[in-house]
């Protein structure tokens, strides 16, 4: 399974399989990048060059299938950040 990676202060890769991440892209409605079939695959290269170098490196990696709020509260536990009150990625206690 292909991982799109990407660190959080050098500690953590987090992603997920290439069809998520370019099912997000095309979902998104904030940005035009990935819409058409060469950008689509410019992320794909990008993923295929990239992705191995940052997973030899990161000691952990997220699956970003997971809810968001999960994703946050493991990025707490793997680096002992907390993620702010209030942080749209946070789930209010």
């Amino acid at each position: 399974m292909t991982f799109s990676n990407f660190f959080c202060q050098g500690q953590v890769g987090a992603g997920a399989p290439a069809e998520v991440i370019l099912g997000r892209v095309e979902a998104r409605t904030t940005n035009p990048y990935g819409k058409r079939p060469e950008e689509r695959a410019a992320i794909l290269d990008d993923l295929r060059e990239v992705e191995p170098l940052l997973r030899a490196t990161a000691p952990a990696e997220i699956d970003t299938r997971i809810p968001v709020d999960a994703v946050a509260d493991r990025l707490e536990k793997l680096t002992g950040n907390p993620v702010a009150p209030g942080h749209p990625h946070k789930a209010s206690s």
